[in-house]
């Protein structure tokens, strides 16, 4: 029980932390935006329609880059596995028990990894239309 509940808090923190660092990219995305768009336009007259969509435009970039950074980076840190070994362990399953055995031999970090799991998910679908 205890150690579910300790999960529970990890599972909690990583969350208020992901919510902290989406809400400092949002924000600062957007300062960035503005920046650009006042640098951009310097004393051009336009509508607050305009300028909304070019701050809304650099906003959406800014955020596009911060994911993908943070999807091929720092995701990444810390992590003491190997996806693409561990994607190997399961493909090499001929069963649906063979493919229980080799999840449950994966690291909890590995069952976490969306990756992963998918794979997962994709070979109990094919075991499940083989029977």
């Amino acid at each position: 029980m205890a150690k579910n509940d300790n999960d529970q808090k990890v599972k909690q923190i990583k969350n208020a932390q992901d919510r902290k660092d989406f809400a400092i990219a949002f924000y600062n995305a957007t300062n960035n935006a503005i920046e650009i768009v006042k640098a951009n336009r310097g004393f051009e007259i336009s509508t607050p329609e305009q300028v909304q969509k070019d701050i809304e435009f650099w906003r959406n970039w800014f955020l596009e880059q911060h994911m993908e950074y943070r999807e091929k980076v720092t995701e990444k840190i810390g992590a003491t596995y190997n996806v693409t070994t561990a994607i190997e362990k399961l493909e090499v399953t001929t069963s649906k028990e063979e493919l229980r055995k080799a999840w449950l031999s994966l690291s909890q970090d590995e069952r976490q990894d969306a990756e992963i799991h998918a794979k997962c998910q994709e070979l109990i679908e094919k075991y499940e239309t083989i029977q």
